[in-house]
């Protein structure tokens, strides 16, 4: 894999570091949608392992009522992502504004251990 020197010197000073990761499903999903590029979470975990003591990968994300039109996408993308990362979840809230449902959900506030 080709790592260009500014990030490979970053790598280089985790060496001998205990190191975890927190990712916000809110972030990346819409990095994903301006533009367009995904994370490999098994190959991500792979090279961070490579410069560092991994301790962990912290996925944090709202999950969507049953009934919800994403909640099958989102269990088939939590399928492919639980090998490498800890799933760490909590309900999507459904709150009712002028008429309309406005989902919210805050990925970081109250999570359980």
């Amino acid at each position: 894999m080709n790592i260009d020197p500014k990030t490979k010197a970053i790598l280089e000073s985790l060496k001998s570091k205990k190191v975890g990761v927190f990712c916000d499903n809110a972030n990346l999903y819409h990095a994903y949608q301006k533009y367009g590029w995904r994370v490999d979470f098994g190959k991500f975990k792979k090279l961070i392992s490579q410069y560092c003591d991994l301790q962990f990968i912290n996925y944090y994300l709202v999950i969507p009522a049953k009934n919800d039109i994403v909640y099958h996408g989102t269990q088939r993308f939590l399928e492919k992502i639980k090998p490498f990362v800890n799933i760490k979840k909590k309900e999507l809230k459904y709150t009712p504004v002028g008429g309309q449902i406005v989902k919210k959900g805050n990925s970081f506030i109250r999570f359980k251990k």
